[in-house]
């Protein structure tokens, strides 16, 4: 008698109606799905008494080498900063700046162990140039147009050696299939140490499984990063586009959880949601308070599994394509390129 899981695989091969790549997919899901199911590759259950020991060890515990921060004070004082295992959620309205704050976080990132950025939205070439631009706060467009004076030229050898020996991994090409995808993140966690995961932005990747049907796709996209994050204690951080709703709102045009766009499960696979909203964008040039919202971004943390919500306030230079001046609003500091040098120890910047 034929087992199911052989029919199974029959009905998939023999099907006229499905493509070849659409087959691999399902035969793969397939023999992932018999290997979960097998007692031998199931995990043994802990005893009360080992979680217990392990979680005071965790408590009593000096070092946290897993966990890393914005270096955003105001940021860092809600979220606590980002864990391993997390999967995280960077939701923005088009223009607000949300891929730029997510190199910020790469930097931040690659300054304590490897990190993988995919770069969908942009080539690895634009890439780059953006991040040159930010840091020495030359404008992009005379970048693009490799319009460069000497003084220029010394900032840009500065930034270079600065950031030249950074283990950050580019990838500007994601797989079709979410198993292919995973199947690369875990090459280069096994083989280089991997710890951190960038992804700009999620409604670009795609899936094999469910095709023509977005919002069933973007669902199980969402629960294989998650998964992928927890099964490999690496953190994974993306950006994700917003729906229009915030944009019909009568006054501030705060976001909410429900406005991630095409998939309700990113609201609920997230362990960490925040969203960055610029007044300044909808013609508000003053708070509540009266003061000014020039040049001010506001990162609203409106969903933290392991810590408090709130809103922090940073500074943001947009017109030179990049993120820094980033510091704490408080602190009205302003980013001079000249030190990079000074600061190549420290971990005020980065």
């Amino acid at each position: 008698m034929e087992s199911k899981f052989k029919k199974q695989l029959r009905e998939i091969i023999d099907n006229p109606a499905f493509s070849e790549s659409f087959v691999f997919e399902r035969i793969s899901e397939l023999l992932a799905n018999k290997a979960q199911f097998s007692t031998q590759n199931l995990k043994e259950p802990s005893t009360l008494n080992s979680l217990l020991n392990n979680s005071i060890s965790f408590l009593k515990s000096e070092t946290k080498d897993y966990d890393y921060k914005s270096n955003i004070s105001s940021l860092d004082a809600i979220t606590g900063g980002f864990g391993m295992g997390e999967f995280v959620i960077i939701g923005a309205r088009p223009g607000m700046g949300k891929s730029l704050f997510l190199q910020y976080l790469m930097l931040q990132g690659a300054r304590k162990f490897p990190v993988l950025y995919f770069t969908l939205d942009s080539g690895k070439d634009e890439l780059m140039l953006r991040l040159i631009s930010s840091l020495t706060e030359i404008e992009h467009s005379l970048i693009k147009k490799r319009i460069i004076s000497n003084e220029q030229w010394k900032l840009i050898e500065r930034v270079k050696k600065d950031l030249e020996n950074l283990p950050i991994y580019v990838s500007d090409d994601v797989p079709p299939s979410m198993q292919m995808f995973k199947a690369l993140c875990k090459k280069y966690i096994e083989e280089n140490g991997v710890k951190v995961i960038y992804i700009d932005f999620l409604q670009l990747m795609g899936s094999l499984r469910y095709r023509n049907q977005r919002e069933l796709e973007l669902s199980y996209i969402s629960r294989e990063l998650k998964s992928l994050a927890r099964e490999n204690n690496v953190c994974i951080i993306a950006t994700s586009q917003l729906s229009r709703s915030c944009e019909t709102r009568g006054g501030a045009k705060y976001p909410v959880l429900s406005d991630l766009r095409e998939s309700g499960s990113f609201e609920q696979d997230a362990d960490k949601v925040l969203f960055l909203y610029r007044a300044e964008y909808y013609g508000f040039n003053e708070d509540e308070n009266g003061n000014s919202m020039k040049n001010i971004m506001e990162i609203d943390v409106a969903k933290n599994r392991n810590g408090f919500v709130g809103r922090a306030k940073v500074k943001h230079n947009l017109p030179f394509g990049g993120i820094l001046p980033y510091v704490p609003f408080e602190a009205e500091m302003k980013f001079n390129p000249n030190r990079l040098r000074e600061i190549d120890d420290s971990d005020a910047l980065f």
